[in-house]
């Protein structure tokens, strides 16, 4: 034991003393080249991934978001108009944006694997919603179609707010 305390003593007094030996501070010097050349750039590298992904992430959420609030407007549009013709381009218009939201739901898959079963049902949705359109004539009843979009607006903002969890973007 009275080597024990001796010996923490002596470190005590090298470490606080006024004077640092040489070999020490030689000892002290090799550690920091170490930790700057090894340690930090592999730190570094960790902390551009992470910034990398999170811009991807952020990325998706702006491109998913738009696609979203594109395709309601489309369609809210399209159940509106009287003429067949321009309901017909509106609804070409729609499905384009479904299936680039099919399509960004896939890349989802990979990004939120996790919420696997929320993707799948958000894609279920707007497949039902483009069926509905599709079917639909102008004049006709929109009850089912504002239902589906509902529906399809409620599953896009729980995905919306799974990737901004994700993102390490509080809501």
């Amino acid at each position: 034991m009275n080597n024990v305390s001796r010996f923490f003593r002596a470190a005590w007094k090298l470490l606080v003393g006024e004077n640092i030996p040489v070999w020490l501070s030689l000892i002290l010097m090799a550690l920091g080249a170490y930790a700057t050349y090894q340690l930090a750039p592999s730190i570094n590298e960790k902390f551009q991934i992470q910034a990398a992904k999170r811009e991807f992430l952020v990325d998706n959420m702006k491109s998913f978001a738009d696609s979203t609030k594109d395709l309601i407007d489309v369609i809210s549009k399209a159940i509106n108009e009287k003429d067949q013709q321009k309901y017909n381009q509106q609804i070409a218009d729609a499905n384009r944006l479904i299936a680039k939201l099919q399509f960004s739901s896939v890349q989802l898959m990979y990004v939120i694997p996790e919420y696997s079963n929320s993707v799948v049902s958000f894609q279920k949705s707007v497949e039902d919603l483009q069926n509905r359109i599709t079917l639909y004539r102008p004049q006709e009843y929109t009850g089912d179609i504002l239902q589906e979009l509902k529906l399809t607006s409620k599953k896009s903002l729980e995905i919306y707010s799974i990737l901004m969890k994700k993102a390490g973007i509080g809501i």
